[in-house]
């Protein structure tokens, strides 16, 4: 077993009794994926990481039959500290053993059909949140849901502003635990 928490799997976290990690921005979704009218649902992600909120998502919400993870696993800076990409590759284990027979998750190029709910949980920089908007929010079916974590993040907060302002997106935000927002389209 990796020494550092940081990468267990979901069975380390288990053994070690860290699972469920109840922080994970998915069981503040989970009620709203399982409320949506659609009989089957697809859903996006954008980054992955680990695979857990993926993971929670998966397993509560059985209408979900399809679900895209988008994650390139290459070095960043976060508010935290700096990640490697030696780290990434670390994460990217992690996501191998959480997701197995749950899900690809690969650099999406092109999705080849409309969502029905998008989590933008990707780099938390003002360009980078406004990409994943300007990228992904189009996939997004009428009705669908768009969650985005980290809201307290004042370059988020302020990439979504602005992102909704010049598209003329007028349904309100709700704010939800865990530093959630959403919009339904």
């Amino acid at each position: 077993m990796i020494n550092n928490p940081e990468f267990y799997t979901i069975e380390q976290m288990k053994i070690v009794g860290m699972w469920p990690l109840t922080y994970l921005c998915g069981h503040v979704m989970v009620p709203y994926i399982n409320r949506m009218k659609k009989p089957f649902l697809v859903g996006l992600e954008i980054g992955v990481l680990k695979g857990e909120t993926t993971r929670v998502i998966l397993d509560a919400c059985p209408k979900v039959t399809k679900y895209y993870g988008v994650d390139p696993y290459e070095g960043y800076f976060d508010t935290d500290h700096e990640k490697s990409k030696d780290d990434m590759a670390a994460f990217k284990a992690a996501a191998d053993a959480n997701l197995a027979g749950y899900s690809q998750y690969e650099l999406v190029k092109i999705i080849p059909e409309k969502v029905d709910f998008i989590l933008i949980d990707g780099q938390h920089t003002y360009d980078h949140v406004k990409a994943d908007l300007t990228l992904y929010y189009p996939f997004l079916n009428d009705g669908g849901i768009i969650f985005c974590h980290d809201y307290n993040n004042v370059e988020v907060a302020r990439a979504i502003k602005d992102y909704r302002k010049e598209n003329k997106v007028s349904q309100p935000i709700l704010v939800a635990p865990n530093f959630i927002w959403m919009w339904y389209k």
